[in-house]
């Protein structure tokens, strides 16, 4: 492989696990505001909201990086 398929295959996996980081606290969240409906946790509420936010950039960024390794690698 060469180097500029090893860094993009690296760059992809960094975006991929970002994307799968974020899903696994979204889904953290989301359980702890479903399982504590005490009004004192709306807090969890926002906080599920703010990564979702950041789920979907960083959604954009992976499609982006996407681009820019197919770019780089022609």
């Amino acid at each position: 492989m060469s180097n500029l398929a090893e860094q993009g295959a690296r760059i992809l996996e960094a975006a991929a696990d970002v994307e799968d980081l974020l899903r696994l606290a979204h889904e953290a969240v989301h359980r702890i505001h479903q399982d504590v409906s005490d009004d004192n946790f709306d807090h969890a509420e926002q906080i599920s909201e703010k990564i979702h936010k950041i789920r979907e950039d960083a959604r954009r960024l992976n499609i982006d990086l996407q681009e820019y390794v197919r770019e780089m690698e022609s």
